[in-house]
C-alpha cells in the first residue's frame, strides 16, 4: 500500500478556455485581448502568463462590476474599445463565465463596435470559463481570427495547405 503525505494542488485557471483564446491573440502583431468580464476574471490568468513569460502581458479588460452584470455591461465594452482604438491594431475579444451566465448579445455588441471603429480589427470569441479547456479556447480564438482576417477568395487555389501550428 503506498500512502501519500503530501497534498495535491490544482490551478483550474490553466485549463480555462479564456486563457487559451487570451493565449492565441496574443500571437498576433499589434493585439490587445480584450477580456468581456470582471477585473477578476482577468487577474489570474494575467499572472500566470507574466509567471510564465517572465515579462508584462498586455490583457484589457471591460471592468464589469456587479450592476453592469445584471442591467447590461455592452456600454463596458464599447467604453474599453473606445480607449483601445490608437493602442491597437486588432482587438480580440473574449467572453468569460460572469458574461455568458448573464447573457450577453455578443453578435449585437460585436456589430456596433465594427461599425464605430471600421478602421480597427475586432474578433469575439465566446469562452465561458466552466466549460471546455485552453485547447478549445485557443482553436475558438483560431476560428475567430481566420472568420475576421481572411477574405474568401472566388476560385480555390489547387493543392494548397494552410497550416496553423
Amino acid at each position: 500500500m503506498v500512502t501519500m503525505t503530501q497534498n495535491i494542488t490544482t490551478n483550474p485557471i490553466k485549463l480555462s478556455q479564456p486563457a487559451g483564446a487570451a493565449l492565441a491573440f496574443l500571437g498576433i502583431k499589434g493585439s490587445v485581448p480584450l477580456w468581456y468580464g470582471s477585473q477578476g476574471c482577468t487577474a489570474f490568468a494575467k499572472v500566470l502568463f507574466i509567471q510564465h513569460f517572465r515579462e508584462p502581458v498586455p490583457f484589457q479588460t471591460a471592468a464589469l462590476n456587479q450592476t453592469d452584470v445584471v442591467m447590461g455591461g455592452d456600454g463596458n465594452l464599447i467604453e474599453a474599445v473606445d480607449n483601445l482604438r490608437n493602442d491597437a491594431a486588432f482587438i480580440g475579444i473574449l467572453t468569460t463565465g460572469v458574461t455568458e451566465t448573464s447573457g450577453a448579445d455578443m453578435g449585437a455588441v460585436l456589430k456596433t463596435l465594427r461599425e464605430r471603429h471600421p478602421d480597427i480589427k475586432i474578433a469575439s470569441v465566446n469562452t465561458p470559463d466552466f466549460e471546455g479547456s485552453l485547447e478549445t479556447g485557443y482553436a475558438g480564438a483560431c476560428e475567430s481570427v481566420i472568420k475576421t482576417l481572411v477574405r474568401p477568395r472566388s476560385a480555390p487555389r489547387r493543392r494548397q495547405v494552410a497550416v496553423l501550428p
